[in-house]
């Protein structure tokens, strides 16, 4: 697995995993299934369940799809698109989405293609990361955003940040704090309690 690093205002870095071939998309479809779970589950019950339990289905074809020259990446493609049509979920392939993402209630999720979004990040039903301007959000690790929440544009979520429901988020939001409301502000210095988070080794 290779890792790629992005930068954050605060100096502060995103790694987040490429996958190299089937084993991979594999261990970050595993990784995904253990923010649920909070144990592993084999390769082979990974797969069952990319059959029969829509979020497993939505996240293992996706994750399939990051393999962009294995020989089922146009079937995984194919798949992914009527599996998260079916949930309401757009994410596009390719979009940079570390280990262990967690989607509540799997619906209504909209992701710009170009937002970096860390390790362990959970968000739920009615988020839109979107922009105009081709400068969409980068969300650093551990972060948890509620349901309808908007981030606008380029804004950076700190580590261990938390973003209260219906927010609106146009401006940066600082490391282990909480914001919330239209515009987003910081309401507390409390941050995002870790909930089974996925252990990961950058391996060079």
């Amino acid at each position: 697995m290779k890792h790629e690093k992005f930068k954050l205002k605060n100096g502060s870095e995103i790694t987040v995993p490429i996958a190299e071939n089937y084993r991979d998309c594999l261990i970050l479809a595993q990784s995904d299934l253990y923010r649920i779970y909070g144990r592993k589950i084999s390769f082979p019950k990974i797969i069952l369940r990319a059959f029969f339990t829509p979020f497993a289905s939505v996240m293992f074809w996706f994750r399939l799809c990051a393999h962009t020259h294995g020989i089922f990446y146009w079937p995984a493609r194919i798949i992914y698109k009527i599996t998260s049509f079916a949930c309401k979920i757009d994410i596009a392939c390719g979009t940079k989405i570390g280990y262990g993402f967690y989607i509540a209630h799997r619906m209504g999720t909209l992701i710009n293609r170009k937002t970096i979004i860390g390790n362990n990040v959970s968000v739920s039903h009615f988020v839109n990361i979107g922009t105009t301007f081709s400068r969409p959000a980068k969300i650093a690790d551990n972060v948890w955003i509620a349901p309808m929440v908007c981030l606008v544009e380029d804004v950076e979520i700190g580590a261990n940040a938390r973003i209260g429901a219906g927010a609106v988020v146009t401006k940066d939001v600082p490391e282990h704090t909480t914001a919330a409301g239209v515009p987003a502000k910081v309401i507390s210095q409390t941050g995002n309690s870790e909930w089974h988070c996925w252990k990961w080794e950058n391996k060079k």
